[in-house]
């Protein structure tokens, strides 16, 4: 026991460690504590906010339970068209072997 502090400190102060230490084991405090900690005013977390913005519209049930889906569908919508453009650029890069 610390000099400065009295045994009935100590053993508050222990004891708020002790439930501190079982709290943190909760799955929902652990969520909270994750949210509040998140930098709200990070470049890269505005930037996925804004983009976001760009095709979530009204804030509804359905939207919510659609929005993975919706993720998703764009991710497969622009490697489709990174591989169109590919593909473009493989045909030329043949034609123009065929022609060296």
């Amino acid at each position: 026991i610390n000099a400065e502090y009295g045994v009935k400190t100590f053993l508050i102060l222990r004891t708020w460690q002790m439930e501190e230490s079982k709290t943190a084991q909760i799955p929902l405090y652990r969520k909270i504590q994750k949210v509040l900690s998140t930098d709200f005013e990070n470049p890269e977390f505005l930037t996925a906010l804004k983009n976001l913005s760009q095709f979530y519209g009204q804030n509804s049930l359905s939207s919510r339970w659609n929005l993975r889906e919706q993720i998703e569908q764009r991710c497969l919508n622009v490697n489709n068209q990174f591989l169109a453009v590919f593909d473009e650029i493989q045909k030329v890069l043949a034609l123009s072997l065929i022609h060296i």
